[in-house]
């Protein structure tokens, strides 16, 4: 993540945009400078303890985009398959 920060700041429509989101989300303004160091402080046990705390594995859902007839059968042996229109509405297995 660090990294990608550093080559998305190559543009000033790219510096602009994110002055921009720092006024718009009221970040401090030092948000560009201090970011990269944040992020590297993050230490793995930091990382599997937040995801500990926030994920919860018998709620995570899979999307899957693409062609039904495909796929369903297959991931059918996995777990349960649900589809849904462009809109976001139930459809029926057909």
């Amino acid at each position: 993540m660090a990294g990608l920060f550093m080559q998305r700041q190559q543009t000033v429509q790219a510096l602009a945009s994110q002055a921009a989101a720092i006024e718009l989300y009221g970040l401090p303004a030092d948000e560009l400078e201090s970011y990269r160091d944040r992020v590297m402080a993050v230490t793995p046990q930091r990382l599997q303890a937040v995801a500990r705390k926030h994920l919860r594995p018998d709620r995570l859902q899979i999307v899957i985009s693409g062609d039904a007839a495909k796929v369903s059968q297959d991931l059918s042996e996995i777990g349960q398959v649900r589809r849904f229109d462009a809109a976001g509405r139930p459809k029926p297995i057909s």
